[in-house]
């Protein structure tokens, strides 16, 4: 017979087997929740982020451009917002799903 021991007001077997209490539990399932929920919007803002740094810089190197019509096509070339960005990635990664099929 083993012996019972009391741990954070919940009975457990011996010392080392890991004693949590259901409330316990619940509030650690919460917590990994909450921390997954938050990668999750941290995840896409930094792609947006990204996207919009190195547009930024693409609109900078625009700059340098030696004619203002250079100027002007370098800038209509790197003018898509992050929208329009998701959306031609969408329509090309479905075009490349039914291509598979």
């Amino acid at each position: 017979m083993r012996a019972i021991f009391s741990h954070a007001g919940v009975a457990c077997r011996s010392h080392s087997e890991l004693c949590v209490s259901p409330r316990a539990l619940a509030c650690e399932k919460l917590a990994c929740i909450a921390t997954l929920a938050s990668l999750v919007v941290v995840v896409g803002c930094s792609h947006r982020g990204a996207y919009e740094a190195v547009q930024h810089n693409r609109l900078n190197a625009c700059n340098e451009e030696p004619t203002p019509e250079l100027r002007a096509d370098c800038r209509a070339r790197n003018s898509a917002t992050y929208e329009d960005y998701q959306r031609a990635r969408d329509d090309l990664l479905v075009e490349e799903t039914t291509d598979a099929e």
